[in-house]
């Protein structure tokens, strides 16, 4: 296992890459985000421990090393938005290539849904182009690679009950936890004004 300081391999080892990647801490864990020359490519959801976090490095099987220089901008971003002040993680720009095509559209439309609201399943595949794909925008979401900054917390089930995150593990109480505090009193007020302040 790697160091935070070290490079981090996945099972494909290299010796040359273009990703870098950070380890911080937030209001809620740790997190970890790695970024190419064109955008941020992977983030896991906040963790326990560091230790944690360079698993998740690792388990991307993608060569990168640390620059929390190269990251600062998105991890003071990220790091807002968990500390309740308006951040415009919209404004990320986030590198998806070699992505299933009607996945990176679903995650598009899901960058859209305003902060604070909520869209079903089916409102996203009728906006990916077949109303009838729910249970494949369904899975897009579970295969989200960019948790928080593709928030498909905001995603949730026709009944109106919230799904869980992709993996073994749904963690529902962080999906509830987020969108009470996109709803807050303070984060709406940053919310609302924001169009007033550019």
């Amino acid at each position: 296992m790697c160091s935070q300081k070290s490079k981090c391999f996945g099972k494909h080892q290299t010796l040359i890459t273009s990703r870098r990647h950070t380890i911080f801490k937030t209001r809620v864990g740790w997190m970890a985000i790695q970024g190419s020359n064109k955008g941020i490519t992977r983030t896991c959801l906040p963790e326990l421990t560091n230790d944690q976090c360079v698993s998740k490095i690792n388990s991307w099987n993608i060569a990168s090393i640390q620059d929390d220089l190269f990251l600062k901008d998105q991890t003071q971003k990220i790091q807002s938005y968990f500390d309740g002040d308006f951040a415009d993680l919209n404004s990320i720009v986030i590198d998806t290539r070699n992505t299933i095509p009607f996945f990176e559209t679903a995650w598009r439309y899901c960058r859209s849904i305003p902060i604070g609201e909520t869209r079903t399943y089916k409102w996203l595949a009728t906006n990916c182009g077949n109303s009838k794909a729910s249970r494949y925008a369904g899975r897009a979401m579970a295969k989200n690679k960019l948790p928080i900054i593709i928030p498909c917390h905001r995603v949730i089930g026709s009944d109106g009950t919230l799904k869980g995150f992709g993996g073994s593990n749904p963690r529902l109480n962080l999906k509830s936890w987020l969108l009470d505090l996109e709803r807050s009193a303070k984060y709406q007020y940053h919310a609302k004004t924001s169009d007033f302040v550019h």
